[in-house]
């Protein structure tokens, strides 16, 4: 699925302009075979039955810092890596994958009727859980480049933003692998929704992003089986 949407909003033009290519968004229901309307998992219920599959992981009493990546690919398996550091010299991953797409499992049920409800689904979704240990120098390592990376994307977009506002030229590609970032140091919270556009917005061509780094950190786990 991609969608990629150029507008413009030169002085000439009295508004806005939009030019949409290739435009496939997910909706409330879609066209199916012979233009029979088909359900299709709303963005929210879809955000709704992913936290039932990948439920908050419990934070130790001794926490220093606790990192959550939720890979939401638009085919395949969604995923969850979690990193938490306390006092003692190792820190803690959880790693879940689902067994399918859970988009997918949901919208093939609401096909045969629209009555199910999403998230009794999901709670029927096979996981695949492992737990690990990692050295506390190896977590403050991944700690410093997450937030290195974060940085880095923080700064892309803004320069990003500047260059739209300058040029009355936006560009927004939906598409690819998005990412949820959740991260908590002492009473510090910060969320991120990444599209795969934006995770990777950088301020040069061999700058680590905020998705490069997402994609190492489940690669360096997600093996381990």
């Amino acid at each position: 699925m991609r969608a990629i949407a150029v507008c413009t909003s030169g002085r000439g033009l009295g508004g806005v302009l939009c030019l949409f290519a290739a435009l496939s968004v997910p909706s409330h229901s879609q066209r199916g075979p012979r233009g029979i309307v088909v359900a299709d998992l709303s963005p929210e219920d879809y955000t709704r039955a992913l936290d039932v599959v990948f439920p908050v992981t419990p934070s130790r009493s001794d926490m220093i810092f606790k990192l959550s990546v939720r890979y939401r690919p638009s085919s395949g398996a969604e995923s969850q890596v979690v990193l938490q550091q306390g006092a003692a010299s190792t820190g803690e991953i959880d790693v879940a994958r689902t067994e399918g797409n859970v988009r997918s499992i949901i919208n093939d049920a609401l096909e045969m009727t629209s009555s199910i409800d999403p998230i009794g689904i999901a709670r029927k979704v096979r996981v695949e859980r492992v737990s690990l240990k990692v050295s506390a120098s190896r977590a403050f390592a991944i700690h410093a480049e997450f937030l290195r990376s974060w940085n880095e994307t923080m700064t892309g977009l803004r320069q990003s933003a500047m260059r739209e506002h300058r040029e009355g030229v936006t560009t927004v590609t939906l598409d690819g692998e998005a990412y949820e970032i959740w991260y908590q140091q002492g009473l510090l919270r910060i969320y991120g929704s990444f599209s795969a556009t934006d995770a990777d917005t950088r301020t040069s061509a061999s700058a680590v992003t905020i998705g490069d780094w997402a994609r190492r950190f489940r690669d360096e786990f997600a093996g381990r089986h």
